[in-house]
């Protein structure tokens, strides 16, 4: 199983739960992301193991699903951007001759 066909399935998962049904802010995306990161800390402080995997019904729960809740939500965030745009920008931002008011 490829990391590829992972990424499609998260994706299509998100699609069918209504995640791209309404544009989110980036203040939105940033929040859930960092809830992201809470639930796997939660998990952790109340005992669970790094690698562990419990269910609550069916949905499946602990530091890994939060991990990769994390890694999908952060992907769906960056696919908001393209990679030019980002690298134009991180080049104007480090390069020689070229100030930080440009890459504005």
């Amino acid at each position: 199983m490829s990391i590829q066909y992972l990424v499609k399935k998260a994706h299509e998962n998100a699609v069918n739960k209504g995640w791209y049904e309404e544009p989110r802010s980036f203040g939105d995306v940033i929040a859930l992301t960092h809830a992201e990161l809470s639930e796997a800390l939660e998990d952790y402080r109340n005992g669970y193991g790094l690698k562990e995997i419990y269910y609550e019904g069916q949905k499946p729960c602990g530091i890994p699903i939060e991990l990769a809740d994390y890694g999908y939500s952060t992907s769906a965030a960056m696919s908001e951007l393209t990679w030019k745009q980002l690298l134009l920008k991180r080049w104007l931002t480090t390069s020689p001759g070229h100030t930080s008011t440009a890459a504005r």
